[in-house]
């Protein structure tokens, strides 16, 4: 297990792709994306200007997947999906949930299973995170005493799981499993605002209440009112 390094910067957006783009170059394509405000590093990363001639790094290098999603339609603005689509253009990529499986997410779960072994060849590379400020990434929340059962963060031989009692609305989500996000090399946790400052010094601390700790290569990026020690 080795520690998370804690990165700094003026301009954490950018510092975050430019994270991301080296450790999709250096490890490989399969990227796990979250929602919410890490959307916008997904943008930036496709927009990076070129420090050494080379150019920006293009969608189609990716092989996609969301690290949760919330069961709602594509449209609505909690969608991550949706989200990302409003955002940019998607390259290819392996949806955690589509419309006509919002009253069947046993479904989603059988047919992403399949795809995690046909196009993602069983794996991760790399994850883009968020991190709340109770310390959860992806739908997987931080334990308490006594609600392990409720909230776990894995399930018995599968790679995503269905959450049915979210403790952030809505209530009912699919997320990757840890020990499937655990198959990644590099995780970038994008963790910005001073409403993340105790959840980044638990992790730091080893905190193993936090399903992030005990990843390896974990690099949070923060800018300086989330960076308390």
């Amino acid at each position: 297990m080795s520690a998370p390094t804690i990165v700094v910067s003026d301009d954490p957006v950018r510092e975050a792709a430019v994270r991301l783009r080296a450790a999709l170059e250096t490890h490989g394509p399969r990227l796990a994306i979250s929602g919410g405000s890490a959307l916008r590093v997904i943008a930036r990363l496709f927009q990076l200007d070129s420090m050494d001639d080379r150019v920006a790094f293009e969608p189609r290098e990716l092989v996609l997947t969301w690290v949760d999603e919330r069961v709602v339609p594509r449209a609505s603005s909690e969608s991550n999906a949706g989200e990302a689509e409003r955002l940019v253009a998607l390259p290819r990529h392996v949806a955690l949930l589509h419309d006509d499986e919002l009253d069947a997410p046993t479904r989603a779960i059988a047919r992403v299973e399949r795809a995690i072994d046909e196009v993602l060849h069983g794996a991760l590379d790399v994850t883009l995170l968020g991190l709340g400020e109770d310390g959860h990434v992806a739908s997987l929340f931080p334990l308490s005493s006594g609600d392990a059962s409720v909230y776990s963060w894995d399930s018995p031989s599968a790679r995503v799981m269905l959450v049915e009692r979210s403790p952030k609305p809505p209530s009912r989500r699919l997320t990757l499993t840890r020990s499937f996000l655990a198959t990644a090399k590099t995780h970038v946790v994008f963790a910005v605002g001073a409403g993340k400052r105790e959840a980044i010094a638990r992790l730091r601390a080893g905190d193993p209440a936090l399903p992030a700790t005990g990843l390896d290569g974990v690099v949070v990026i923060t800018d300086a009112t989330g960076a308390g020690e």
